[in-house]
């Protein structure tokens, strides 16, 4: 008959206890390698996605530089803009070649000479509000038509945009 010792005992009991304490470490171990890994590949992905956003700014900044660039060298090829007076004579010089001399009109000028005048806005708002901050008997004077062709002007001025030229 075998007999029991106390001593057997508790070496098989320590022994258990060792390994089971050894799977516990390897678990926990396996767990933190499983979660550094899972936060490796979360920080490549938002890695990725900011370099791939920096990668879209880059290409629009170089955009926007391009086009103020060729916008800076269209205006040097056009020559510089006279003043808003320079541009004024200009158009009525225009209106002038077309034989309009006998009947110089403000309004007919901007209407006659809508390409001109888009080209020349400068010159042309600075007639338009010229007639427009005369006193008010010549104000009155004006025409419901041809003030509608000042208003006009005067509310792409206000708007920013070119007037329809």
């Amino acid at each position: 008959m075998a007999t029991y010792t106390g001593s057997e005992e508790e070496s098989a009991a320590t022994m258990w206890v060792r390994i089971r304490s050894w799977f516990t470490w390897q678990t926990k171990l396996t767990r933190q390698t499983l979660q550094a890994v899972e936060e490796a590949r979360s920080a490549s992905a938002a890695a990725r996605e900011a370099s791939e956003r920096a990668a879209e700014a880059t290409a629009e900044t170089r955009a926007a530089i391009l086009n103020y660039l060729d916008g800076a060298a269209t205006a040097a090829k056009e020559g510089p803009r006279g003043t808003p007076e320079e541009e004024l004579g200009k158009l009525l010089h225009a209106y002038l070649q077309r034989g309009r001399w006998r009947n110089i009109s403000i309004t007919k000028m901007l209407t006659d000479l809508d390409n001109e005048a888009g080209k020349l806005h400068r010159g042309a708002l600075l007639a338009v509000d010229t007639v427009l901050l005369a006193d008010r008997e010549e104000k009155d004077a004006v025409p419901a038509g041809p003030m509608k062709v000042l208003m006009d002007w005067k509310v792409h001025e206000l708007e920013g945009d070119r007037p329809p030229a």
